[in-house]
C-alpha cells in the first residue's frame, strides 16, 4: 500500500514538472514570437522595393563581360542560367547563341540579360558589398 501511495505521489509530482516545463516553453515561444515580429518584421513597401531593386538593377555590360572574361567557370555558369531561362519560357537555344562572343553582344543589347548575370555574379561571390550599419546592428 505503502509503495502505491508512494508511486502515485511520484507519478503526481512527475505530472506537475512536465505540466510546469510546458507552461514555461509555451511562456518563452511566445516571448521569442514577439521578438522575432519587433527585429525582422520588414515593411511591406520596403519589400516590394527591395524585389524591384533585385529586378532592375545590374552592373554594366563591360563590367560583367570583364568579369566573365577573367573567370571561365563563372562564365559557364551564367551561359547555363541563360538556357535555363530560354527553357522555362519555351524557347531552345541554338549552339550559335551560346557563344562567349554572342553572349557579349546579348549583354550589351539587354538589361533583363545584365539582371540575370548580375544577380549569378553577387550570388556567387564575385562582387561583395559590405554591410552597412543597420545591418551590422542586425546581425
Amino acid at each position: 500500500m505503502k509503495n502505491s501511495r508512494n508511486a502515485c505521489n511520484l507519478f503526481i509530482i512527475l505530472a506537475m514538472i512536465v505540466l510546469e516545463l510546458g507552461v514555461i516553453c509555451l511562456s518563452l515561444s511566445a516571448q521569442q514570437g514577439d521578438y522575432a515580429a519587433h527585429t525582422s518584421a520588414i515593411d511591406p513597401a520596403n519589400s516590394r522595393a527591395e524585389q524591384e531593386a533585385e529586378s532592375l538593377v545590374a552592373l554594366s555590360a563591360e563590367k560583367i563581360i570583364e568579369l566573365l572574361q577573367q573567370e571561365p567557370g563563372l562564365l559557364l555558369q551564367v551561359k547555363k542560367v541563360m538556357v535555363r531561362k530560354a527553357y522555362e519560357q519555351g524557347r531552345l537555344l541554338d549552339p550559335a547563341d551560346l557563344t562567349d562572343e554572342a553572349l557579349f553582344r546579348i549583354l550589351r543589347q539587354d538589361e533583363t540579360v545584365r539582371v540575370l548575370a548580375s544577380r549569378e555574379i553577387v550570388e556567387r561571390g564575385y562582387i561583395r558589398v559590405k554591410p552597412n550599419r543597420r545591418e551590422m546592428e542586425r546581425q
